[in-house]
Formats: structure tokens, sequence, C-alpha cells
């Protein structure tokens, strides 16, 4: 116990230890269920999309890439290579290979999955970042529009995206015209925002992470 905070540390790390075992203890069984599901069928494209997703939360990224190009080349269901795309895509973008992030989320667009199935509609706004994080204003304007004509329907979700990332503020900030730019050919974007107003929107993910979850 210590003497000046009257706080037992053993007793307090006792009780957290406890407690980051019932966090882990939930991640451990979910892992040993992906293998066993592996093992049991080893062409299950879920589970071991899952398995990388979870390898990847962990740090393993580089396994975690490879059970993704695996299930892309391998899958059967184009909506599992869609998945393996996207976040193998989410990874190139962690490492600011916009290149190789690009060519992963145009797959999806290319294939039609972007618009015929909304658990992939983020794709062309992943381009769009992406191309403006990499300089390429042109072509991130282009994405951007081409998105709202073909899903206007998500043009407040796409606002509160631009609003919310950094990065985006910063890759706008640093190219001359970008703003102005931007404005012209995505109003419903802004609203009646001026913009040269510093409150204008900002980049791209709400969790800082320079892309879109999906």
């Amino acid at each position: 116990r210590d003497a000046q905070t009257g706080v037992n540390w053993r007793q307090a790390r006792h009780l957290l230890n406890g407690r980051l075992e019932r966090i882990a203890e939930p991640l451990d069984k979910g892992r040993r269920l992906l293998h066993q599901a592996i093992e049991t069928d080893s062409d299950h494209e879920e589970a071991k999309i899952y398995l990388a997703f979870l390898m990847a939360h962990e740090g393993k990224t580089l396994r975690a890439a490879e059970i993704y190009r695996e299930v892309f080349d391998t899958a059967l269901s184009q909506e599992n290579r869609g998945h393996a795309a996207n976040q193998l895509g989410r990874l190139y973008n962690a490492e600011e290979n916009w290149r190789k992030a690009i060519t992963c989320w145009r797959w999806v667009t290319t294939t039609g999955l972007a618009d015929a199935d909304p658990r992939f509609w983020m794709a062309r706004l992943n381009i769009a970042l992406a191309y403006a994080y990499a300089g390429d204003q042109q072509r991130s304007l282009d994405y951007f529009r081409q998105l709202l004509d073909l899903h206007p329907d998500r043009a407040t979700d796409v606002a509160q995206v631009v609003g919310e990332t950094d990065q985006l503020r910063t890759a706008i900030d640093s190219q001359p015209g970008f703003l102005e730019a931007f404005f012209a050919r995505c109003p419903e974007l802004f609203g009646q925002t001026n913009p040269q107003d510093d409150s204008r929107p900002g980049p791209e993910s709400s969790d800082g992470s320079g892309e879109v979850n999906g």
C-alpha cells in the first residue's frame, strides 16, 4: 500500500490483470475458432478474412497481407474478393503506398461491387482520398464527383468523412487551389461554407487513419 496515496497497488494490479485477461479471452477464443474453421475447411474464405483482420489489428500486418492476397487470388465469392481487396488497400494506405492502395480499391469499383453492394460504396471515397494524399488533385476531385453523382444519398456520409479527416486537410492546404476547386466541383459537401473559411472540412476517416473502414 502506498503511504502517500493509500492505494493498495498489489490489489490494484491483481484487479487490472484480471480485467485484461477477461478482455483478451474473447480475442483468443475467436482466434481459436477461426483456426478451427480453417482446419476443418481450408477454403473457408470468411474465416481467413476475419483471421487476417485480427492479425492486422494486432500489428501482424505482413501475415495479414499474405492472407488477404491468398483470399483475393483464390476466393470463389466475388464479395469475399472485394473484402480482401478493400482490407489490403487499407494496409497499403497505412504504409502511405498510395499507388497500391488505389489499385486495390479500383478493382472494387471496376468489378461493379462498389455500386451493386452497399458494403463497398466507400471504395471511390478511399480512392479520392488517396489521390489527394498523393498530390493528384485532379484525379481526387474526379473521384469525389463521380461518387456523389453515382451515390447522391451518400453526400452526408462523405461530408462527414471529409470534415473529420486531418490528413485531407493537410493535403488540401499543401496544394494551392485545391480547396477552391473542391468547393466548385463538390459544393454539396460544403453547404454554404465559404471556401476561404478556416472552419472548412478536413480529411478522410473518422478514425484518423486516412481511409474509410468498410
